[in-house]
């Protein structure tokens, strides 16, 4: 539930669905959603779409369910179907390990939203924060275990190879998606 001033002014619906890694290894979220409700309206304001195996739109990318006239009309000269429809299209964000964490649009909504926040809310996203970014720090090293080798190199650290070669991972590719 979203308050301002204590008043109820919307929710925050928050899902996931997890599957394990291509190594069989961790868990690895296969979709998620964050979605920003206001008010009585059923059409969420902003949401934070991620799917893991993209079809056609970006793994992971915004949707901003406003409109705008300027928008619209650029669309509608591109002979886009949903001309009139902000929300449905998909800006691309950072990708599969570099996307927003759910702190980072909590942190949208208290301080630029006015939405209320326990005494210590500063504190407990950016602890958040760095664990969801370390723990993608560790999935893009196993992404791209050559370039995390190349950097620690350059930061003076003597970096072995594995018996029998390196394990490379199954999906090597740093794309969009």
């Amino acid at each position: 539930m979203l308050t301002i001033g204590g008043d109820h002014v919307g929710t925050l619906d928050v899902w996931y669905r997890c599957t394990v890694d291509t190594a069989g290894q961790y868990l690895a979220v296969d979709e998620s959603q964050f979605m920003v409700k206001w008010g009585p309206v059923k059409d969420p304001l902003l949401r934070l779409h991620f799917v893991r195996s993209p079809q056609k739109q970006p793994g992971a990318h915004w949707h901003v369910h406003a409109e705008r006239v300027a928008f619209a009309a650029i669309l509608a000269l591109a002979g886009k179907a949903n001309a009139h429809s902000l929300g449905s299209l998909h800006l691309p964000i950072g990708g599969t390990r570099m996307r927003p964490a759910l702190e980072d649009l909590l942190e949208f909504l208290v301080p630029e939203c006015g939405v209320d926040a326990a005494d210590g809310w500063e504190s407990a996203l950016a602890t958040g924060r760095e664990r969801w970014r370390r723990h993608q720090i560790g999935a893009l090293v196993r992404d791209a275990p050559d370039e995390a080798v190349r950097v620690l190199e350059e930061l003076g650290y003597v970096v072995a190879m594995p018996q029998g070669g390196p394990r490379l991972p199954k999906q090597a590719s740093l794309t969009l998606s």
